[in-house]
């Protein structure tokens, strides 16, 4: 089973209206607890093949929801504050212990969400995510590694900008 989903946007939101309108019986959603919950209601226990993800993103951040595209990186992260719900991304969290050890960790944020899909897509299954720039950088890559390791597949994306229709548009990266 293949299943496109696609975040509700703005009547503005050219490159969302022009992947929804590409697509046929493609889901929509307003926040990651939708997408997720749509796409386990679309599979009905049957395993998935592939699901592909058209979304809004930047480093290591994607959009399930309307998050305004022109955001930069630093506004982006203040709409994540407000807005938890419509969205998927890891963050890099640094302590230095006073013995001089350094544990990081890199949490995702709506994780116990996300981890609903596993088992539709264990084994069998992989995911695309045509989200601009969700693969570029070190949280990028670390993005795909954790939804890789969370929904027991591989998770594609790219480093560059995405355009509506096709393939993923640059290198296919994975984590």
């Amino acid at each position: 089973m293949n299943i496109d989903v696609v975040p509700n946007g703005s009547e503005r939101d050219a490159a969302i209206l022009t992947a929804a309108n590409m697509l046929t019986g493609e889901l929509r959603c307003n926040s990651v607890p939708e997408f997720v919950s749509k796409v386990l209601d679309r599979a009905a226990g049957n395993p998935i093949n592939r699901l592909r993800l058209f979304a809004h993103g930047n480093e290591g951040i994607i959009a399930c929801g309307h998050a305004p595209a022109e955001l930069s990186l630093r506004s982006q992260l203040e709409h994540i504050e407000r807005h938890q719900s419509i969205y998927i991304a890891v963050f890099h969290h640094r302590a230095i212990h006073r013995n001089g050890r350094v544990e990081e960790s890199f949490p995702i944020l709506n994780e116990d969400v996300l981890a609903r899909l596993r088992p539709a897509l264990r084994g069998s299954g992989y995911v695309e995510l045509h989200v601009c720039y969700v693969a570029r950088g070190r949280l990028g890559r670390r993005l795909l590694t954790e939804l890789q390791r969370i929904w027991g597949c591989r998770v594609y994306g790219s480093a560059l900008a995405q355009v509506p229709g096709g393939g993923l548009e640059g290198k296919r990266l994975h984590g």
